[in-house]
């Protein structure tokens, strides 16, 4: 999130606080953002202009006035072409800063995404909020920077492995490296407090670093991903960024649209399952906190502006949404209807099963998308989607050959049941692009299209007798190919 620059005093609470904790522990918009109201007709009085999206959000307190300071520089390997000039970036905004960090691609045309994290702990920002986490370690501790703190809640701290030639980071910009993507990877430090506002604010911050670069990012495509509250902020990110840059396409997972039915949900799941009350409670405070904050500016009610409705007009043309059903954290009624919403704009996939586990037999949890022990390995059909429309050279995608017979599997369920099952097709075309190759994430088999890749699956799991050639024909028709 973006947070404030902390006061002294600030400082010192962070210091007592890690005495304490190591002694106790040993509709479409045509991809504009900015829709105003249609004219009466009358040339000399046309209707008043629809507030544009920035300053929609502006008001509910993300900032759309920006500053940039490259903090320090590394060089990395780039595989097998290079290296890059790593970048170090601090936005600044209304005293607040954000961080991110940019990967360039020699490539001066080459496409952009960005990456949104929310819960990675960087320690390089020199601020005193993340020297003190940095110290505390790995685990849960106090969410003590959050807003109205009730002295109870905990939040989860996860050090980024942050050398770029290998560790976490490494692993999470690997096929982006190789694909020859420009990557800003921005941190949302949820451990570091702040509000919904300042979360979208870190999301919304790499935009306007592309807008202030423009002999740089001019004539770029540029996209953006993330999951969870990762995927909240690629949408309003993307939702928020500046009318001079257009965003090519979103790709988000399990991700909460609208934010004040978040709370919703949680009041009624703590009724519903009086038996995990105090667990329910204790796992969404911390985001409720967040959304209180934000949902009021001073006396005005401002929870509009993180909204499906804001979504569906300040969003993108192309925005693929993947849920599972069986997701207890974020209910799929939100990503069902944000595509009512905006069919034009959202396309889902979907995970549908039976009969979805309840809350107290599965836990609090994504569904299949933490474990993907049946479900697809949800970042290949993700990466595919956005690969297949980026200006770039055929990329080899790792993909689980298990998880894809189990998606299949539920999608011929579903369709048997009599459901609408078209989302697969959405999810399966992109794999027959030209520009990608597959090989399994075991690295036992060789690089192959997408389309043997399916036939090989569908003949050896199903017994079907198809070829590469009729799983192509079919999907480039759209009809599934079993």
């Amino acid at each position: 999130m973006m947070h404030p620059v902390l006061k002294p005093g600030a400082l010192l609470a962070l210091a007592i606080l890690s005495s304490i904790m190591l002694a106790s522990c040993g509709g479409g918009g045509g991809g504009s953002n900015e829709r105003p109201i249609t004219a009466s007709g009358d040339p000399e009085t046309p209707e008043p202009v629809a507030q544009s999206c920035p300053a929609t959000f502006d008001a509910a307190g993300v900032p759309t006035q920006w500053s940039f300071t490259t903090l320090s520089e590394q060089r990395v390997s780039n595989g097998d072409s290079g290296f890059r000039t790593l970048e170090y970036v601090r936005a600044s905004a209304d005293q607040t800063n954000s961080y991110f960090l940019y990967f360039p691609s020699a490539d001066p045309l080459a496409p952009v995404i960005i990456l949104n994290e929310p819960y990675d702990g960087i320690s390089w920002t020199d601020e005193g909020v993340d020297a003190s986490f940095a110290t505390l370690g790995p685990g849960r501790h106090p969410d003590i920077f959050a807003p109205a703190y009730n002295g109870q809640d905990l939040v989860r701290y996860t050090p980024e492995t942050s050398a770029p030639d290998g560790g976490s980071l490494r692993a999470s910009v690997s096929l982006w490296l190789e694909s020859g993507f420009a990557i800003i990877k921005t941190y949302g430090r949820f451990y570091a407090g702040g509000t919904l506002a300042n979360d979208v604010s870190d999301a919304v911050a790499p935009w306007y670093f592309i807008a202030a670069r423009p002999e740089t990012f001019a004539g770029r495509q540029v996209f953006s991903t993330g999951g969870s509250w990762g995927g909240m902020m690629a949408l309003y990110g993307a939702a928020a960024a500046p009318e001079v840059v257009q965003p090519t396409a979103i790709a988000v997972t399990s991700p909460p649209n609208d934010l004040p039915a978040v709370r919703g949900y949680a009041s009624e799941l703590e009724s519903a399952e009086p038996t995990m009350r105090e667990e329910i409670q204790a796992f969404f405070s911390p985001y409720v906190r967040r959304i209180n904050a934000s949902i009021t500016v001073g006396s005005q009610e401002v929870s509009s502006a993180f909204s499906a409705e804001t979504l569906c007009r300040c969003l993108p043309d192309r925005v693929l949404v993947a849920h599972d059903d069986a997701d207890t954290i974020v209910p799929v009624a939100q990503t069902e209807q944000l595509q009512a919403a905006c069919p034009e704009q959202v396309q889902p996939i979907f995970w549908k099963r039976t009969s979805p586990p309840s809350v107290e037999a599965a836990g609090l949890s994504h569904g299949d998308f933490g474990g993907r022990s049946s479900a697809p390995d949800v970042s290949t059909l993700l990466s595919a989607w956005m690969l297949s429309q980026a200006e770039v050279g055929p990329v080899v995608v790792k993909v689980d050959p298990e998880s894809f017979h189990g998606f299949l599997s539920m999608v011929a369920a579903a369709r048997s049941r009599g459901e609408d099952v078209s989302y697969a097709v959405a999810a399966l075309k992109p794999l027959i692009a030209e520009n990608i190759r597959l090989r399994a994430s075991d690295g036992s088999s060789e690089i192959q299209t997408g389309a043997a890749f399916l036939a090989t699956l569908l003949e050896v799991r199903f017994g079907l007798e198809v070829t590469a050639e009729s799983v192509s024909s079919a999907l480039a028709a759209d009809q599934l190919p079993f």
